[in-house]
């Protein structure tokens, strides 16, 4: 049962949807087998003592003592028990829609009684008004409403206002969000990865939101400020009103749906500092602290070890030391538990680097355990530069050659490695300075700046010039 659907899936639940899971399969309108219940107890205990493994052959003998081992007869029962779970799962969604009011509506409309569906849609109607999220679902689902009624009406009469134009442009909306959001995230996609997509529509859409004025509708001005500013040039102030309508507007939407706003956002600034224009530097690192105040960028109630460390390059980057010390202490705890120990001393690492505590760097990056590849070679690259720093010339020439090798060692390093063997290959030439003349320290800036991907440049050049 080790790498088992059923086990994975047990692993994931919640508190909330166990308890509520043992009285779905208690109830004998979706389970009527014991070994099921008796089986959902057995995977229940393994996950509360912090387990993620039990053989088939263990769950059998819990299950069935006094009979031989029948895998047949183990996989059926964690099929069941599976299929209950699933079902539970798809339930628990399927209350939690807001669609299932109006579903009811549209049963008593098939049904013909018209009293009974009056009431319900007017009551649909007057709690969708009072939602605070308009995002496109909730045009979308103004939409269903004005549908409904339009059905129901129009069966009565053929004549008079049928509701049929707010159909209409409760439909549009979230048709022209959707391509709107749609748009955003292909031209960022295909920014970052160099792939092309067809957009159909896009640019009708774009003439009828400016002609129409549809951008007075919130969700459609976020998003049309958000394209307009990813594919015009940065210094056109699209990107600032983009700002200023996300700002204005963020609490109309969910958080997931707000997190890719502020990464698209955060995206667009990293882009053009990366592009040279440095001003974006201090926008970024009020975006991140934005987020991180707001709590826009958790998952699942965490923050990524991944944002954790980004949100750090920026400190450091944008010199702000002072929050970067408070911010690796007060966030560490964000991070899921498994996570914690490395990122912490690696961040406080880089952080001590840059305050030229060069031994309290070296003896947190000595301390940690890496399982991320990618972090343990930032963490050599910042011993390596520790060790020019402090000219102890044999190490970081034993360093650069330990990183090479680790490196082609490798297989699956990705697009990254070319920057670490540029790094690698200029570093070593760093050696030779001393008997460089200024034409020649000269050319060896260009050759580093004429290098498409390498890890840290800036650091590479700074060491060259006088």
């Amino acid at each position: 049962m080790k790498n088992s659907l059923l086990l994975q899936l047990v692993l994931k639940l919640s508190d909330k949807q166990i308890r509520e899971i043992k009285k779905w399969i208690r109830s004998p309108f979706y389970n009527h087998r014991e070994d099921v219940i008796e089986l959902f107890d057995i995977l229940i205990k393994i996950k509360k003592q912090g387990k993620t493994v039990i053989a088939k052959e263990e769950a059998y003998k819990k299950l069935y003592p006094k009979t031989a081992y029948d895998d047949g007869k183990i996989r059926l029962v964690m099929t069941f028990l599976q299929k209950n779970i699933e079902q539970y799962l798809v339930h628990q969604s399927y209350e939690q829609e807001a669609t299932s009011d109006i579903r009811l509506a549209t049963i008593y409309r098939k049904m013909n009684l018209s009293k009974h569906f009056e009431r319900q849609i007017n009551k649909v109607s007057k709690d969708h008004e009072k939602k605070k999220i308009q995002n496109a679902d909730f045009y979308e689902y103004q939409y269903k409403i004005e549908w409904e009624r339009y059905y129901h009406t129009s069966m009565k009469r053929r004549q008079g206002d049928v509701h049929l134009q707010e159909v209409g442009d409760y439909i549009d909306i979230a048709y022209y969000a959707r391509k709107l959001e749609q748009a955003c995230y292909v031209i960022s996609h295909q920014t970052i990865y160099k792939i092309e997509y067809k957009q159909a529509l896009i640019e009708e859409i774009l003439s009828i939101v400016e002609t129409e004025k549809h951008y007075d509708i919130p969700v459609i001005s976020i998003y049309y400020h958000c394209y307009q500013a990813l594919r015009k040039d940065p210094e056109s102030g699209w990107f600032e009103k983009f700002r200023t309508e996300l700002e204005k507007h963020k609490s109309l939407f969910p958080e997931d749906q707000l997190r890719s706003l502020y990464l698209l956002a955060l995206n667009f600034c990293i882009r053009q500092y990366n592009a040279g224009n440095t001003a974006y530097l201090q926008e970024e690192y009020n975006l991140y602290k934005e987020c991180l105040e707001g709590g826009y960028l958790y998952i699942d109630g965490y923050l990524s070890r991944f944002t954790y460390r980004n949100f750090m390059t920026v400190c450091i980057a944008a010199d702000k030391l002072d929050f970067a010390e408070v911010f690796v202490d007060a966030y560490i705890n964000k991070l899921e538990a498994k996570y914690q120990e490395s990122a912490y001393s690696f961040n406080k690492a880089r952080l001590a680097y840059h305050q030229r505590a060069y031994k309290d760097a070296l003896m947190l990056l000595q301390m940690i355990e890496y399982s991320d590849f990618h972090t343990q070679i930032s963490a050599k690259t910042i011993m390596i530069k520790i060790f020019y720093e402090t000219q102890d010339w044999d190490i970081f020439s034993n360093y650069l050659d330990n990183l090479k090798t680790q490196i082609y060692r490798k297989k699956d390093i990705g697009p990254n490695k070319n920057n670490y063997l540029n790094f690698v290959k200029y570093a070593k030439k760093l050696l030779q300075l001393e008997v460089m003349d200024k034409d020649d320290r000269n050319q060896l800036i260009v050759d580093i700046n004429n290098e498409s991907r390498i890890a840290e440049r800036t650091w590479l050049t700074e060491q060259i010039r006088p």
